[in-house]
């Protein structure tokens, strides 16, 4: 799904919080991109884009940082705003 808003800040707040670095260049600059839930919704994987680089990291949230963040594993969210 894609992010956007609070819930994109969110996830951007909690990556820096954990100190999650790009794996291929070692940046902290990454930008929140998609939200794909894993594993019947225990959790949830954030796709992070490097603005460096361009590529993709991938970082788990726990169900505790998803409802941080306000998302919801019975909620359908559209792909656009």
């Amino acid at each position: 799904m894609f992010l956007w808003g609070a819930r994109k800040r969110c996830v951007e707040r909690v990556a820096r919080e954990k100190k999650v670095t790009c794996h291929h260049c070692g940046s902290e600059a990454l930008i929140a991109s998609e939200a794909v839930w894993m594993l019947g919704a225990a959790t949830l994987d954030i796709y992070l884009k490097c603005s460096d680089c361009e590529l993709e990291t991938p970082m788990p949230l726990s169900p505790t940082e998803y409802k941080r963040c306000g998302f919801d594993p019975d909620e359908a969210l559209p792909d656009v705003p």
